[in-house]
């Protein structure tokens, strides 16, 4: 519960300091990497995670991809990607930064949720 009540204090102080970049989206030997390029603002590490969102569609279900570091950082933003086969078209996938705490269940208990557009 303690870093929960101290992770509150950072996104309370820090989430409108987080954006998005560059994103993209590249197919090859049938899949899709997508990347974006997210600038963490004044948000630690290990107060976020970055995910691609697919939101349900017809008999679709809703989709979560959780994306990875995937080099280095170029003047504050860090690239993280995903590899997924595309179900789907391009344009019904979205990047988003949401809070993150062991066992903390977004957005019950943190609202806080950006999107890339």
């Amino acid at each position: 519960a303690r870093e929960i009540v101290r992770k509150t204090r950072l996104w309370q102080r820090g989430w409108n300091t987080a954006s998005f970049g560059e994103f993209s989206v590249v197919c090859e030997e049938g899949l899709h990497t997508f990347t974006v390029r997210v600038h963490p603002g004044d948000l630690p590490a290990d107060c976020f995670r970055v995910e691609l969102f697919a939101g349900p569609e017809g008999t679709k279900p809703s989709e979560r991809h959780p994306m990875e570091i995937s080099g280095t950082s170029e003047l504050g933003f860090t690239p993280y990607s995903v590899r997924i086969p595309l179900l789907r078209p391009v344009g019904d996938y979205t990047p988003r930064l949401l809070p993150f705490s062991e066992g903390l269940s977004v957005p019950l208990e943190a609202p806080w949720i950006a999107w890339q557009r």
